[in-house]
């Protein structure tokens, strides 16, 4: 039994030198002729080996063939390329090679074939939002003198106002003598009579100006005039009106309290049209363009999307999110949207007509984009290419393919690496790209 065993070993360790002895062997075989490769090239006058004549499509020059025949694309003959427009070619898939598939192969992998074609693309970029107050409308009460709050007819936040409508009563010593002054002149001026010197008349009419001026800088109306005026009288408690339409969003003063100059009292809002700020991803900024439309779905109302438009694209991007902020002006006549709400906004970019190929046909490698071009009779042939924008499904080419070429579509993953060992087994093998398959063994995809 002991003699059988150590037998075993010595066949498997004879097997393992032998296998080494080969490879060593191998590599310094290779080794040598890339050597006796690079002397023979490097030597003085040695001979350049001729270039292998390459073959493309005059319409579609991204179409290149090894041997004479038609472009599968179009049908044209396939003209021999010039040493210039070789190296104008676009370079090969960098550690891949082209394989050839035959039709049993291709369907137990799976391969699909599409096509490059040219259409109008559109993107969707979807964002969260919020309703903000329309800054635009935004207004505050305030007063030009001091004085005490006698009455208040705005009692809360929320409360609607009108342009014009009272809001509360003020007592001011200095309003109540500016009135006192405005009256006197007024007086005076009418108290001289015809035959009185003309510089006084100037000097009346300087003088009620003046204290009209003061009322007038001090926010007092024309109506409020013309009730002093017919009454003769100074008005003790002067009533404060808005200037806007909107909702008290704000009110900072009290029944009695003394006002300063300066100080806001009360905030109003317009909410007729109201700001919608949606935040865009850093990638995505650059497809948002002022005045493009966009559909705005609240939580608070399913089922009921609303329009709005892009008015404004902020400068600067929010360094903890790495996102943009976009502006959206929303009509409110009804005043559903309530500022605080939160929204899903969809905002539609039309992207023109552009080269596009199925998003499955590019295989992302990291540092490249690869696509597998059907050059007919079942050849494959990798290439890089370079990728735009993708959409629905779809990926925008910049370069790399021509319009109608084909693509694998479907068996990417497979294809891909049945490509990468036939490059490998190049690099090994000295330029053999067929793997040996041992007898027995059927043919396996991705083998």
């Amino acid at each position: 039994m002991a003699t059988k065993v150590l037998s075993r070993i010595l066949i498997v360790a004879a097997i393992i030198v032998l296998v080494v002895a080969a490879a060593v062997a191998f590599h310094l075989r290779g080794a040598a002729m890339n050597h006796a490769e690079r002397t023979a090239m490097e030597a003085p006058g040695a001979a350049k080996a001729p270039q292998k004549v390459m073959y493309h499509c005059p319409m579609h020059p991204n179409y290149i063939s090894d041997h004479p025949g038609t472009c599968p694309i179009c049908g044209m003959d396939l003209v021999p390329m010039t040493p210039e427009e070789m190296e104008a070619a676009p370079p090969p898939a960098v550690d891949h090679a082209m394989i050839t598939l035959s039709p049993e192969r291709r369907q137990l992998i799976g391969v699909q074939i599409g096509m490059a074609e040219k259409k109008r693309v559109s993107r969707t970029i979807r964002a969260a939002g919020r309703v903000e107050y329309n800054e635009k409308t935004l207004a505050a009460v305030n007063l030009k003198f001091g004085g005490w709050v006698e009455e208040l007819m705005v009692k809360s936040v929320g409360e609607t106002v009108r342009k014009g409508s009272p809001l509360m009563t003020v007592y001011s010593p200095d309003l109540l003598e500016a009135q006192q002054n405005y009256l006197v002149a007024r007086a005076a001026l009418a108290s001289l009579g015809k035959d009185a010197p003309a510089d006084s008349r100037l000097l009346a009419e300087a003088m009620l100006r003046s204290a009209r001026e003061r009322l007038r800088l001090w926010d007092f109306s024309e109506e409020q005039l013309k009730e002093i005026e017919s009454s003769q009288k100074p008005e003790h408690d002067v009533t404060i009106f808005s200037k806007v339409d909107g909702v008290v969003t704000a009110r900072n003063v009290t029944l009695g309290s003394n006002v300063e100059p300066g100080r806001n009292l009360f905030e109003i809002a317009d909410l007729t049209t109201v700001w919608m700020l949606a935040d865009v991803f850093e990638s995505e900024a650059p497809l948002v363009k002022v005045g493009q439309q966009a559909k705005i779905e609240l939580n608070a109302l399913p089922g009921d999307p609303l329009t709005g438009a892009v008015s404004y694209i902020y400068p600067a991007l929010d360094e903890s999110t790495r996102r943009l902020r976009v502006r959206l002006e929303c009509p409110n006549p009804e005043g559903r949207l309530k500022p605080g709400m939160f929204a899903a906004v969809s905002i539609a970019v039309d992207l023109g007509v552009q080269l596009v190929v199925d998003d499955d046909a590019v295989l992302d490698t990291g540092l490249r984009q690869i696509v597998f071009v059907d050059k007919g009779e079942g050849r494959l042939e990798p290439r890089e290419v370079t990728v735009g924008d993708r959409a629905d499904g779809l990926a925008i080419i910049a370069k790399g393919l021509d319009e109608g070429e084909k693509v694998v579509t479907s068996g990417n993953f497979l294809v891909d690496s049945e490509s990468r060992m036939k490059a490998a087994l190049k690099q090994v093998g000295g330029g053999n790209a067929e793997p040996e398959k041992k007898a027995g063994m059927p043919d396996m995809p991705g083998m």
